[in-house]
């Protein structure tokens, strides 16, 4: 018989697979690669830039399916719910808004971190042709917000519903942000993995995390390709407009999603997976959270090790 929810204990194990399965893979792909074809051999060739895009999302696919196959859940454990247009307009909204007022301010900080010495953020792939942008929305526009929201809202965001709402939101934003190991958009890493993880909230729909993901993997996108070279994002200008807008934007998502939640709760949209309180807190096995701690401590030594 197959489940219809997740818990604590699904989150950090699905947690932990995909902190380690891609970096297995990885390891083994590399090393492959690199004996047959060479080091440099290999690090110029199409296969590495395909595998560069695609294979921590192949990985990610791979964690749901095992884990859904051993823990016997249904596809319906995700959240597969309808959304109606009322709540994709909002979520097109919500995510207009992240794109004007909140990336400015994450540019800023970018390259501020940039000048502590880090090494510079770029972009995989330079985006000079059309057929490239083309590769890059079918991998990280469309395969990449399906696939971690299957992983982070669908799995690990529904089993720490668990302990009530506000736990499972910034503790599945603080995963998101561990699992993309890098420093430079890490505050935004947080910030959207909490937004993703409300529109959940409030449309008890997977589709509405992918749908504001999509739009905002493809905003950047259309950015790299439209506008190849950077402003002077340090410019005294540049850092006042890109704080006034953060500031307004935080009011605008806030009003945005009141919204969203007054037109979700109009619609019938609560499946059996989530017919309980996502506001109430359920009793937890102690030894799930030793576990989701456990987790949470391996992630972030990953994290601080892949910053060095």
């Amino acid at each position: 018989m197959q489940k219809e929810k997740y818990n604590v204990l699904d989150s950090a194990v699905v947690f932990l697979l995909a902190l380690v399965i891609p970096s297995i893979v990885a390891f083994f792909v590399v090393s492959i690669c690199t004996s047959i074809m060479g080091k440099d051999g290999f690090a110029n060739s199409r296969l590495y830039i395909i595998l560069s895009f695609t294979l921590n999302e192949v990985c990610f696919l791979l964690v749901y399916l095992i884990h859904k196959l051993l823990s016997k859940k249904s596809f319906k454990a995700v959240g597969f719910n309808k959304i109606n247009i009322k709540q994709i307009l909002t979520i097109c909204l919500i995510g207009l808004i992240c794109l004007i007022c909140l990336t400015p301010l994450m540019n800023v900080l970018d390259k501020l971190i940039t000048k502590l010495g880090f090494k510079e953020l770029e972009f995989p792939l330079k985006l000079t042709t059309f057929k490239r942008f083309a590769f890059c929305f079918l991998t990280l526009g469309i395969f990449a917000p399906i696939v971690e929201e299957l992983v982070f809202r669908g799995a690990i965001f529904n089993g720490l519903k668990q302990k009530g709402a506000v736990f499972a939101v910034l503790i599945s934003a603080l995963l998101f942000m561990i699992i993309h190991m890098e420093i430079h958009q890490c505050i935004y890493q947080f910030l959207m993995g909490a937004l993703l993880s409300i529109c959940v909230l409030y449309t008890n729909s997977i589709f509405s995390s992918i749908l504001l993901h999509f739009i905002n993997n493809v905003s950047v996108l259309l950015i790299n390709y439209i506008m190849p070279t950077e402003p002077n994002y340090l410019s005294t200008n540049y850092i006042i407009i890109a704080v006034c807008l953060f500031l307004a934007g935080l009011i605008f998502v806030f009003l945005a999603f009141e919204l969203l939640k007054k037109v979700s709760k109009k619609t019938n949209l609560v499946s059996e997976n989530n017919s309980q309180d996502p506001t109430s807190t359920l009793s937890v096995k102690k030894t799930d959270i030793i576990l989701l701690v456990v987790a949470i401590i391996i992630g972030v030594v990953m994290w601080v090790l892949g910053l060095f």
